[in-house]
């Protein structure tokens, strides 16, 4: 894995250590089979779900990811990063392969459920094993490479998983379960427990808990901005569909329009960090709101195709700034026994977002219209950036320079 990260960014992969490429390489393998949310709903149909069932079932996969995050992140401070993320992975990877046995739909909306919390668990321990292996300077490039690995695996996974679905969800599922296993292993087999002994962080009941972590009134204004800003950028989920429908354009558009995400991650993410490196980091996350309140804004003017691929292309840049950057700044923010808990703060924050907007979106897009949600994103964007740069003005002499 590291000669292909030094092709694409030399100095951002330089020097990083041996049990961060072997997180690195296991991701790769899960990332690019992740195939259950995205192809969950075509096998719910297949198994002769009503439309209103496989809408409730597939958002019990959201809502196991709510308490996901501060779970994960309690168990990474506790027991460690390394049992967390067996946990996790193993736990996904069981949950994955039974799907396809069930046949009760109560049965099947259970796994979804418990499968939402196992995969979403993931992160909080992983982003706490990433702090503890780097030096804080090193955090914005392990993140980002994160990041772009994870979302470029995704995107050969639509690939490869409709190539498996026409033979049947069964092998699809089992392909997705063995390579989750199959990280895991790496994870036994070559990373140690990277927590750092601090006092009493073995003694249950004796380390800090969420109160010290929701103290910080700097992790607790960057969650609240983090869901602002996904209410905003999450809109393309639910609301943007549909109001490319009402413009005439159905779901090949549609398609092709958010595929533009997807490619900017790939080709701009690995070189993102040395743009962004020695700037403000309040600075960067103002910008990147901005981006996203222009790009989603815009949709409001659209009447093309191709003008909905170049909002799509504002707001993916915005995208692209804004989370690896939240990762890097929550894991400076975080003494080392409260590294689980801060990200998995972090995870509910992304989680209740994803929850949200959805909802929001389509409540306004139905009483007040695609005018007026387009233009409360844009409106939104604009506050968000405005309390980064409030914000930020503290955390410079907090974290010291990046």
């Amino acid at each position: 894995m590291r000669p292909l990260s030094r092709r694409l960014a030399p100095r951002r992969s330089a020097g990083l250590p041996p049990a961060f490429w072997w997180l690195f390489a296991g991701q790769g393998l899960s990332a690019l089979a992740t195939f259950v949310f995205p192809f969950l709903a075509l096998y719910l149909r297949s198994r002769g779900l009503a439309p209103g069932a496989i809408g409730l079932v597939t958002a019990l996969f959201g809502a196991g990811s709510l308490p996901a995050g501060p779970l994960a992140g309690n168990l990474a401070d506790r027991l460690g990063r390394r049992p967390t993320l067996l946990g996790a992975l193993l736990g996904s990877a069981a949950l994955t392969a039974l799907l396809p046995l069930f046949a009760s739909p109560v049965a099947l909306a259970l796994d979804v459920l418990a499968l939402g919390l196992a995969v979403h668990a993931y992160f909080p321990a992983m982003n706490a094993a990433v702090a503890d292996l780097l030096p804080p300077e090193r955090y914005a490039d392990a993140y980002g490479l994160l990041y772009w690995e994870r979302n470029a695996g995704l995107a050969l996974s639509f690939v490869a998983g409709g190539a498996l679905a026409a033979r049947g969800y069964g092998r699809l599922f089992l392909a997705d379960a063995a390579s989750t296993a199959l990280f895991a292993l790496l994870v036994w087999w070559r990373v140690a427990e990277p927590r750092p002994p601090t006092p009493g962080s073995g003694a249950p009941g004796t380390s800090p808990g969420f109160a010290a972590a929701l103290g910080d009134r700097h992790l607790v204004r960057l969650i609240a901005l983090q869901v602002g800003l996904l209410l905003a950028m999450f809109q393309f989920m639910v609301a943007l569909p549909v109001a490319m429908a009402a413009r005439g354009f159905g779901p090949p558009v549609y398609g092709r329009t958010m595929a533009v995400n997807g490619l900017l991650i790939a080709l701009f993410q690995p070189w993102a960090s040395r743009i962004a490196r020695g700037r403000d980091e309040g600075h960067l996350l103002a910008l990147a709101a901005l981006l996203v309140g222009a790009g989603t804004g815009a949709y409001a003017l659209c009447r093309t195709p191709a003008a909905f691929a170049g909002a799509t292309a504002v707001w993916s840049v915005g995208e692209i700034l804004t989370l690896p950057t939240l990762s890097a700044v929550v894991s400076r923010l975080a003494p080392p026994e409260l590294r689980g808990r801060y990200q998995g703060l972090l995870g509910f924050g992304f989680a209740a977002g994803l929850t949200l907007a959805p909802a929001i979106g389509g409540a306004v897009l139905g009483w007040l219209g695609a005018t007026a949600l387009w233009a409360g994103t844009a409106t939104l964007g604009a506050a968000v950036a405005a309390g980064h740069l409030v914000a930020g003005r503290s955390r410079p002499r907090l974290l010291g320079p990046s």
